[in-house]
């Protein structure tokens, strides 16, 4: 440790998790939504092996998006809950402070 300690601003730490979760719901709706309709389009205008083809790329794409989707989600949940450790902790050795020096 560098002597400098914990600094943690909650509010925009909170602030960052849920902008994750926003992309999050963005990319899985663009996946779900957009290269859903554009897999059906495909798929209704386009015959032979070519389509074919770039048809399994799409499909690769979506899932490949949905996954991401589900990373980034994931990895909003986590630092929330890890924020939320560090403030609880945090506001326990306030009062453990407080109680200590004003009894």
């Amino acid at each position: 440790m560098t002597g400098k300690g914990l600094r943690i601003n909650f509010k925009q730490a909170l602030k960052m998790v849920k902008k994750m979760e926003v992309l999050s719901e963005l990319l899985n709706e663009a996946a779900t939504e957009d290269i859903s309709y554009i897999m059906v389009g495909m798929a209704e205008n386009w015959e032979g092996e070519a389509a074919d083809s770039y048809s399994k790329k799409l499909k690769i794409l979506y899932d490949q998006m949905c996954q991401t989707a589900v990373s980034i989600y994931s990895a909003a949940v986590a630092a929330e809950n890890q924020v939320r450790q560090i403030y609880e902790a945090e506001q326990k050795a306030i009062m453990t402070i407080y109680d200590t020096k004003f009894k």
